[in-house]
C-alpha cells in the first residue's frame, strides 16, 4: 500500500500549467492589448511586461488560495477513492486489509469520521479489544454524543478485562 503523502496527491499537469504559466500570460497580453488599443498611454511592451507582473503577484498570491482549494479538492476525492476500497475490503470481510487502509486515512486526515467508525468495526471484527479502546477514546473525543460507538467502547472494555 502506497503511504498517503501530500506531495503524492495526483494533480493535474494541465491545470498547473494553466495557473502559473497562463493566466499570468493573460494579464499581460490583456495589457498589451489595452495599450494597442490606446486605452493606456505606454508602450505594448512595457505594457505587457507590467501585466505579467500584476498577473503574477494576483494569481500567485491572491488567487493562490483558489490552487490551495483545488489541491484540497483533490486530496479529497483521493481520501474517498481509498475509504471505497476499504469499505470493499471491509465487505468481503478481509478486516485486516481494509484496516491497513482506514489508519493510513486516519494519519493522513484525522477528522475523517466514516474512516474512523469504520476502523473501531474492523477493530470490533478483529477483536483487538485494546486498540479499540484507544481509537473509540480518540473517537468520542471528537464524537462524545455518538451513543452507538460509546457502547461499543463499554462493550470493550468488558471485553478485554
Amino acid at each position: 500500500m502506497n503511504q498517503l503523502k501530500e506531495s503524492e496527491i495526483p494533480i493535474s499537469r494541465r491545470r498547473l500549467i494553466y495557473e502559473y504559466v497562463f493566466r499570468p500570460l493573460s494579464w499581460g497580453t490583456g495589457s498589451a492589448l489595452l495599450a494597442w488599443i490606446g486605452f493606456v498611454e505606454v508602450g505594448i511592451i512595457w505594457a505587457f511586461i507590467v501585466g505579467l507582473i500584476v498577473g503574477i503577484v494576483h494569481d500567485g498570491v491572491l488567487y493562490g488560495m483558489g490552487v490551495i482549494t483545488y489541491r484540497r479538492k483533490v486530496e479529497t476525492i483521493h481520501v474517498i477513492s481509498m475509504f471505497t476500497e476499504a469499505t470493499n475490503h471491509y465487505e468481503a470481510q478481509n478486516w485486516n486489509e481494509a484496516l491497513e487502509i482506514l489508519m493510513e486515512i486516519h494519519q493522513y486526515a484525522p477528522g475523517y469520521k466514516d474512516g474512523h467508525y469504520l476502523a473501531l468495526r474492523c477493530y470490533e471484527k478483529l477483536e483487538d479489544w485494546s486498540s479499540l479502546i484507544l481509537l473509540g477514546d480518540e473517537y468520542l473525543d471528537r464524537y462524545p454524543l455518538d451513543s452507538e460507538i460509546s457502547a461499543l467502547v463499554q462493550h470493550a472494555y468488558t471485553q478485554r478485562a
